[in-house]
């Protein structure tokens, strides 16, 4: 997608959208395809999910239709939407584990530990908060689980820039299912 001018405007369905025989209506994020079925590097996914990516999230966009699309039968009936990112495992690399003396050592493609990602408190008083904070990123947390129910809460400190932003909330169910969602925030007065 880098060869696409303004594609850090662009959702990920305005990329399917510029393809031959392919009809996206609708603003980012509610937007609506004539495609029923997606895949985000090879794994099947709701359109909640891909409503919910940028265009700079996206490495290249294939569509699958007719006979291509039978593999997935009756669900790739209305077409089929393979996404790929840079994220996607690459069987090129290799992962070696750490060896370790009577321990059984494997390694499990696609997993990483999470880098720490900066959180402002200005609950405390310190010589950092005197100079604005106009961070886009708000809040990142890599290892958020939710309650039994379902439910779950954050607490963040938004920067010094009001206006709109979006939540975007991704992850995993324990049944190995991609789940997504998408909010939008008011930010009326700065901190």
């Amino acid at each position: 997608t880098d060869s696409i001018p303004g594609n850090e405007t662009l959702s990920a369905l305005d990329l399917l959208g510029r393809l031959a025989g392919v009809n996206v209506v609708g603003s980012y994020p509610n937007q609506k395809v004539n495609i029923g079925l997606f895949l985000l590097d090879g794994i099947e996914v709701g359109l909640e999910y891909i409503q919910g990516m940028r265009a700079n999230e996206v490495l290249f966009v294939d569509v699958l239709r007719r006979s291509s699309a039978a593999i997935y039968g009756s669900r790739g009936a209305r077409g089929v939407a393979a996404f790929y990112t840079d994220r996607g495992y690459s069987f090129d690399k290799k992962i070696e584990p750490k060896e370790v003396p009577g321990i059984t050592n494997f390694a499990i493609p696609g997993f990483y530990i999470a880098r720490e990602f900066y959180k402002s408190n200005y609950d405390k008083a310190e010589k950092v908060h005197e100079k604005p904070d106009y961070r886009t990123t708000l809040f990142w947390e890599p290892n958020f689980e939710a309650n039994e129910d379902g439910s779950a809460s954050i607490n963040f400190f938004t920067g010094d820039t009001t206006g709109s932003y979006l939540v975007k909330v991704e992850g995993v169910t324990s049944e190995g299912q991609p789940v997504s969602a998408l909010q939008r925030i008011e930010v009326q007065q700065a901190n």
